[in-house]
């Protein structure tokens, strides 16, 4: 799930139907939900990948960024982080690399 995560939000940038752009973001969206155990927030995440298509368009980095603090917060959850709000630490911690 990790990877599909991953691969999906690099390869995301190359779509340019708006249709197949939408669907992706659903999907991806979904796999972030999945991932960190995160239900309910579906619409969230999908909020979180269309602001980093804008910021990306703007050519400020944000999937790379992001996809960093994604895999580490993945692996804190492997090794037994104790948070009940994972989504919460990845935004915290992503939106905190930023310059």
């Amino acid at each position: 799930m990790e990877n599909a995560v991953t691969d999906g939000l690099r390869v995301l940038m190359m779509l340019h139907s708006p249709k197949r752009r939408a669907a992706e973001v659903a999907r991806l969206a979904s796999l972030i939900v999945k991932a960190l155990g995160d239900a309910g927030r579906f619409r969230q995440w999908c909020s979180v990948i269309w602001a980093m298509i804008r910021e990306e368009n703007e050519l400020r980095p944000a999937v790379e960024p992001f996809i960093l603090q994604f895999q580490r917060i993945l692996l804190d959850i492997r090794e037994g982080a104790p948070w009940k709000k994972a989504g919460a630490v990845l935004m915290s911690r992503w939106k905190g690399t930023e310059d």
